[in-house]
């Protein structure tokens, strides 16, 4: 369960990332948000 976690968990923080994007957020950020996202598994 804990990749499954993981990978909504990205998508959710990609999710959000696009969202603030859209409000005028950095979308630099919000990109450089996912692939961290992404490695968290292999990290633990």
């Amino acid at each position: 369960g804990g990749r499954a976690s993981m990978a909504m968990l990205g998508r959710t923080v990609f999710g959000v990332g696009r969202a603030l994007s859209s409000a005028g957020f950095d979308p630099e950020a919000a990109t450089l948000g996912a692939p961290a996202a992404r490695r968290a598994p292999d990290d633990f």
